[in-house]
């Protein structure tokens, strides 16, 4: 297992330990006129960071227990999240990588509030929110 899978594969246990739900992962099948989701059956954690100020940083990132990392998830539905563009990539490097992982886990771990209505941890949508 890469250093990637293998980081991924630890925040995945880190957080079902500290409470974050699953989600049933979807892949989405893109057609010349129309686009169908198919069912996997992977289960993920799903994350989302903000930038200072509150901005949320696009797209979700999605993770299973096996390390898959995917970096391009959205929730669709409770519990449904489709996720896509399996990584790392050209952005996500080992040390970007590792910043999302360790912001990730420090928001399960201290949750901060930012501002009246926002604060990191587990949000109400059942994604991990954190402060980059």
């Amino acid at each position: 297992m890469n250093i990637f899978r293998r980081h991924a594969a630890e925040f995945f246990a880190f957080a079902r330990k500290r409470g974050a739900p699953l989600f049933q992962r979807y892949m989405e099948l893109e057609y010349t006129d129309y686009s169908e989701y198919k069912r996997t059956p992977d289960q993920c954690v799903v994350a989302v960071g903000w930038y200072p100020g509150g901005h949320f940083i696009e797209p979700r990132w999605a993770v299973t227990s096996d390390g898959a990392l995917y970096l391009s998830a959205y929730v669709r539905d409770k519990r449904d999240v489709v996720a896509s563009r399996k990584g790392p990539d050209l952005f996500w490097s080992a040390e970007t990588l590792e910043a999302h992982f360790v912001a990730a886990a420090s928001a399960l771990t201290a949750p901060v509030r930012l501002s009246n209505s926002q604060q990191t941890g587990i949000q109400p949508d059942g994604t991990i929110g954190y402060r980059l």
